[in-house]
């Protein structure tokens, strides 16, 4: 995090704004400020922007705001609201209307020159200022925020402590890195050596392992190449290699290699296990190695019941006087209790105020909050701990989002910057499932309505609730007024939503986006599409499919910039030219003579809608709305049946939309002035890692997704409906690609290289998993461990007879794809364990000695394992009690003869 200026804040933060986009990119307008602060390599690598390249890093680093155009227009507003309540003139006279912006004085004003230099240079980092706590001196420990928490004494400790290391910003990596070779294979020989001097311990036979593959390079037009001499490490290199071609064997002399040779480095596996593997292996062939992880209480307690139950699994006797080689680094719990003489009952297990002991010393003797001193010493710690002189680095992706212990540096920053700016290499193991892993850690849940968690309940209980009993003094502030109005619009836009769904004539439309992410493009397409129950794009080609994506995006322009003006501007006195109106009109095969009144109606409709409180009013409004839109969609065919309820979904959905996003600039503020607590969002990227990511190329993509659960009523049929708000901030993957020139434009000059592996991921076809990158390396196995033609591969689709015997697909399904699955296995074992497809392959395939093999059905996810396990007992009861799910751990009422406990995850499915 690095230090902010002390000027230009709140709602003049815009002059910010102003200074990069007048002074760095040459222009008086905001309009293309968005892009410019999207921190895109396109942008940042311009070289008509080169100059502005460390300004724009430094304007990401101070704000996330102004990625969006309706985040602009709102901080314009804000920032001219506030300055017409306070009868006082900012730096800039910035128009609302087109974000044309001049200097109130046109003389040299030392806040912009001031604000230009520092914009100009690198920015430093926050330092924290807590100390650590004398253990010589009482200590006192708050279990609890509250200031009537129960507080434990601790008294003064006499154990000799180590000293305090910390991790230093000054190393710079080393640059290219060869690799020899042959020195990996004179290390592979040296760790045999060792490993057969420790019987106990299971042989790598590394030295064979490494004569199983060669090193290839491709070359365009040559095809490939061996590579006998060096491996090279710089920028970054892709390498790939098929499951047993050879590449776990190469990282763990890689590793090994890097350790001895004075190199940093970070190796980042699919899991924690995965990981903790890899740092057995290595510390046992004496090198200093560290595992990175999540230190939230919430990961801890993961990843050390992962680790408990792994032992209970596999030592025997449920895990009794058994243990795993590096299950130290997930200690939990506290010592710091064995200090006290008080009673320490009320102190929760795996509590640990690392950075909140309470010691005298602060101003007119008040207790202030110190480092624990203990954090040298304590098995809780020993992970971030031990990192701090380890050469080689294991961990999962996700935990380079950590922050650094205080206790481990000065400087306030989390691990991935730490480690972009100090290490020699970082390897990215499984790249694409990395990438996956990144993608989804990019969405971002909030709970708007229904759940005991959720920001309308936070509302009523911080702002309204506040209000109402009489602490309203806030109110005197403009700005707080304005956005107690908002909020509570933004309720009545919650509840029309939830109305909506729960009146939902229809059931095939209510049950159809039941935990979906609604976007007004997602329910366009599919109304388009007339809701058949697969796509229709599936079976058009690729120019058919492109022009419906057209004529959807273009119905999703005319209606959004129809609810967008509507919403903002309730009056229509200050009404704007529509900039797509040309294009919208030729996509959609009509004039803009035509199309434009159509829009224009369009926009008085929803104000009618936005300012009615007559229910029947209301639905006589959408069913307007329906008619003037639904002709645009279908002008030469019949609507779907289910078109009306669309439309209701439609206008509640894009209200709901509109009215979460209009509060959230002002909620950020409210929780920065400690008048709201922080909405509980689930794990997403923090804002320091977004800061440095680029935004999405889809731009701020958002959506609302409903979700149905039991009423406790005696109405059987009742359900509660829970709001959530989804949305997609920036692009994390871009983290891994990114990686090798991550602070580049910070004026960082030396680098980490990157090397990627993988097996599957370079598939053009498949976004999610594809890495775009090389390949530079190809792992070839010298000799295959079976005669490849002995190996026979069959492909069976299976008909459904419901519909005309086309294949049972899951992929791209939709809303049938749990039906087709367990079609799928009905198909499978139909006819039990004498004449069923499964059985008799295990009866006639591979039978050695009597003993015939196994067979496994292979899913995405836990929950589908149950799934067909409880499918299996209730439709093939014979077939299903000699089956056996694979799940991460038993849910109650489960039994252990029925799932098997698997507690490491991806292993089995």
């Amino acid at each position: 995090m690095r230090i902010k200026p002390d000027f230009w804040q709140g709602a003049d933060r815009i002059c910010w704004l102003c200074v990069l986009m007048e002074e760095f990119i040459g222009t008086n307008s905001l309009d293309y400020a968005p892009v410019a602060m999207s921190g895109m390599a396109s942008i940042l690598n311009a070289p008509k922007l080169k100059q502005a390249r460390q300004a724009i890093f430094n304007m990401r680093q101070m704000s996330l705001t102004y990625v969006t155009e309706q985040s602009v227009k709102h901080a314009v507003a804000l920032y001219n609201d506030h300055h017409y309540c306070n009868k006082t003139k900012g730096t800039y006279e910035i128009d609302a209307q087109t974000l044309r912006f001049k200097r109130t004085d046109p003389l040299e004003d030392p806040l912009i020159a001031k604000a230009r230099k520092i914009l100009n240079a690198p920015m430093s980092y926050q330092l924290h200022t807590a100390t650590v706590a004398d253990p010589r001196q009482p200590m006192v420990v708050s279990l609890g925020q509250e200031t009537t928490a129960v507080r434990v004494p601790i008294n003064p400790i006499t154990t000799p402590l180590a000293d305090r290391r910390t991790h230093s910003l000054n190393r710079q990596p080393k640059g290219k890195i060869r690799i020899p070779l042959k020195e990996l294979r004179d290390l592979a020989i040296e760790m045999d050596e060792r490993e057969s001097k420790n019987p106990e311990r299971r042989s790598g036979s590394w030295a064979s392992r490494f004569e199983h593959f060669d090193l290839m390079i491709p070359s365009i037009g040559k095809g490939l190449r061996k590579e006998d001499d060096t491996l090279e490490l710089e920028g970054i290199k892709h390498l790939i290699g098929l499951p047993g071609a050879g590449k776990t064997t190469l990282l763990v002399l890689t590793a090994i290699w890097l350790g001895r040779n004075g190199y940093k480095a970070m190796f980042l596996f699919p899991s924690i296990e995965v990981a903790r593997q890899y740092m057995a292996q290595l510390a046992f062939h004496k090198v200093k190695v560290g595992m990175l992880v999540g230190q939230s209480d919430e990961t801890r307690r993961r990843h050390a019941d992962n680790i408990a139950e792994a032992i209970a699994a596999g030592g025997g006797h449920g895990g009794f006087a058994h243990s795993l080689e590096g299950a130290e680094v997930f200690s939990l719990n506290c010592v710091l209790p064995a200090f006290s003489n008080a009673d320490t009952s009320m102190w929760g297990f795996g509590y640990a105020p690392c950075e909140e002991i309470l010691q005298g010393g602060g101003k007119k003797g008040q207790m202030k909050k110190c480092l624990c001193p203990l954090w040298t010493m304590c098995g809780r710690n020993k992970a971030p701990r031990d990192l701090i002189d380890a050469d080689i680095w294991v961990g999962h992706v996700r935990s380079l989002d950590t922050q650094v212990p205080p206790h481990a540096i000065r400087e306030n920053l989390r691990y991935f910057e730490l480690i972009a700016r100090t290490f020699d290499v970082v390897v990215f193991d499984e790249a694409d499932m990395v990438q996956s892993v990144l993608d989804a850690y990019g969405a971002a849940t909030l709970s708007i309505s229904g759940s005991d968690t959720s920001i309308h309940r936070e509302i009523l209980e911080q702002i309204h609730n506040r209000f109402a009993r009489g602490e309203n003094h806030r109110l005197s502030d403009r700005d707080v007024e304005l956005y107690s109005r908002y909020l509570a619009e933004f309720g009545n836009h919650n509840t029309s939503l939830m109305t909506a769904i729960q009146n939902m004539p229809s059931s095939r439309v209510g049950e159809r986006y039941e935990n979906q992410l609604l976007t007004v493009l997602r329910i366009v397409s599919d109304l388009l599409d007339g809701f058949e129950k697969y796509s229709k794009r599936d079976r058009l080609d690729d120019l058919e499919v492109k022009l419906g994506f057209s004529k959807s995006r273009a119905l999703t322009e005319v209606w959004e910039s129809a609810a967008y003006r509507a919403f903002y501007n309730r009056t229509g006195i200050e009404e704007t030219d529509w900039a797509k109106a040309d294009l919208c009109a030729q996509i959609l095969e009509t004039n803009r003579n035509v199309l434009e009144p159509q829009w224009q109606n369009l926009i008085k409709h929803f104000r009618r809608y936005l300012a009615e409180d007559s229910i029947k009013q209301r639905d006589k409004i959408v069913e307007e709305i329906a008619e003037l839109f639904l002709p645009l969609c279908f002008p030469d065919r019949q609507f779907p049946t289910e078109a009306n309820d669309v439309i209701t979904l439609l206008v509640s959905v894009t209200f709901m939309i509109l009215g979460y996003q209009r509060i959230v600039p002002g909620t950020r503020t409210m929780v920065a002035e400690g008048l709201i607590r922080e909405p509980i969002v689930e794990s997403t990227a923090t804002p320091d890692l977004r800061k440095i990511i680029p935004e999405n190329i889809l731009g701020s993509f958002s959506g609302v997704k409903y979700s149905f659960k039991k009423a406790q009523t005696t109405r059987t049929t009742a359900r509660n409906v829970e709001l959530s708000y989804i949305t997609f901030v920036g692009a994390p993957r871009m983290l891994m690609h990114r990686f090798y020139k991550l602070l580049e434009a910070d004026g960082e000059q030396s680098k980490p290289a990157i090397l990627m592996t993988s097996a599957t991921s370079f598939l053009e076809a498949s976004p999610a998993y594809h890495i775009n990158a090389g390949p530079h390396y190809l792992l070839k196995p010298r000799q295959s461990e079976n005669d490849p033609k002995r190996s026979v591969y069959r492909f069976k689709w299976i008909p459904d007879r419901e519909r005309g015997d086309e294949p049972l697909r899951y992929s791209g399904a939709g809303e049938l794809q749990e039906r087709n699955l367990k079609r799928m296995v009905d198909a499978l074992v139909r006819g039990g364990t004498t004449k069923s497809e499964i059985f008799k392959s295990i009866r006639n395939f591979d039978v050695k000695d009597g003993i015939h093999r196994k067979a496994a059905l292979i899913v995405n996810s836990y929950e589908q394992a149950r799934t067909i396990k409880k499918f299996l007992n209730d439709y093939h009861p014979e077939v299903g009690r000699r089956t056996k799910a694979v799940v991460r751990s038993l849910k109650d009422g489960e039994q252990p003869t029925d799932l098997h406990n698997c507690p490491v995850r991806g292993t089995w499915r």
